[in-house]
Order: C-alpha cells, then structure tokens, then sequence
C-alpha cells in the first residue's frame, strides 16, 4: 500500500508541477502533453504493482491509462482527428488490448484471452464496418510511424512470440 501511495504522490506531484511550469512560461508543453504523459505514467504505475501482487483490475486499468496516454500523444502530433464514430472502437480495442496484457502477465484463465480476442475483433471490425478505414492512408503513414514508434512493434512481435510459446 505504500508503494501505490508514493506512486500516486509522484504522478500527481509530476502533473500539478508540469502545469504550473507550462502556465508560467517555464516549460514549453502543450497541456495535452503534460495530460498525455501523466496517463502514461499512471498507466505504467498500475500495471507494474498489478503485475508484482497479480491483480487484473491494476493491469486491466493501467493498460487502458497507457493506451489512452498513447492515443492522446498519436492524436497531439499526427494531427489525426478524433471523431465520435471511432468512440467506440477506441473503447473495444483498449479492453481488448486491457485483457490481452491480463492474460500474458499474469497467466490467467483463456476466458481472458478469448474476451481480449472478442473486443479486439469488435473494435476492428467496427472500424471496418462503419467505412472509415482506408487502407491507402494507412499504408502511407506506417513508415513515420515506425520512425518514431519503433520499440512498440518490437514489444508488440515479442508478445505474440510469447503468445504462441504457449
């Protein structure tokens, strides 16, 4: 309970000071940075504590912090705009992606791995399905982001490694 409580102070310390920095002209962070950041932070402080005292709703939790961390980042400097219709998507992928890090970390039931492939397969799908997806723009954008994301694609090819050991 410690651990998590000097967790808690250190994210909100890192918050309320980035702010105060940016406000004051100190610190030139957009506050959606700042905001991006702590999610990604708070993100990975749940998930790490959840993983240590195997509890799913820290990883669960600190999975969709992360993710949200990420998609306000993508959306902050690929000027990609968040409409309503992809709401949805974003919420069935990062529970998706939520189970999927509860399954690999901490070795649960394959319920867990078979509800994190049905939301993962919902999310896509409504993508798909509501026409939005467009497959020119996606295969133009994949090298800027690969410049930048690199080490996510490698995490990402050693969980599926790690997956299929199994």
């Amino acid at each position: 309970m410690i651990k998590a409580n000097a967790i808690t102070v250190l994210i909100v310390s890192f918050a309320i000071i980035s702010l105060l920095l940016s406000w004051t002209g100190i610190l030139n962070i957009p506050v959606s940075d700042i905001i991006s950041y702590t999610l990604l932070i708070t993100g990975f402080g749940l998930v790490y504590p959840g993983i240590m005292h195997e509890s799913k709703v820290l990883v669960f939790t600190g999975t969709v912090f992360f993710l949200i961390g990420v998609l306000f980042l993508i959306t902050d400097h690929f000027n990609i705009t968040i409409d309503e219709y992809i709401i949805s998507p974003v919420i069935l992928l990062s529970a998706g992606s939520g189970m999927l890090m509860v399954y690999v970390t901490i070795k649960s039931r394959r319920m867990h791995l078979y509800l994190s492939l049905i939301l993962l397969t919902a999310g896509v799908t409504v993508v798909v399905s509501e026409n939005h997806f467009e497959a020119g723009r996606l295969i133009k954008s994949i090298p800027h982001f690969l410049n930048y994301y690199w080490p996510v694609v490698i995490i990402l090819v050693l969980i599926i490694v790690l997956i299929k050991k199994e």
